[in-house]
């Protein structure tokens, strides 16, 4: 059992080049990922509790461009990420973008 009930979600969004909006699930980053950050990533639509938001956090920017490896490849991608540092605190959100253009 982790020692902190934080949580977190993740909600990723892919658009293409007409601006079209794709939703993304966060295991489909999975795929592409680590083994170590497939972890956190699968079922990250959803509430998770682990204590990995500040590091989830911190790789924001590298999860967007992630999301750009996506099939078929998105010309821009959004990502999301809510932590709760328990269950009653307010929610954080932190999100940043990434064009994927070659």
């Amino acid at each position: 059992m982790f020692s902190k009930s934080e949580t977190y979600r993740l909600e990723v969004r892919g658009f293409d080049s007409d601006a079209r909006l794709r939703i993304v699930n966060p295991t489909e980053l999975a795929e592409l990922a680590s083994v170590d950050l497939a972890a956190f990533l699968s079922g990250a639509e959803s509430w998770r509790h682990a204590p990995i938001g500040s590091g989830l956090q911190r790789s924001l920017p590298g999860l967007a461009r992630l999301a750009c490896r996506l099939s078929p490849p998105p010309a821009r991608t959004h990502v999301r990420l809510e932590r709760r540092a328990n269950l009653d605190a307010p929610v954080e959100a932190t999100e940043t973008e990434s064009d994927c253009s070659p």
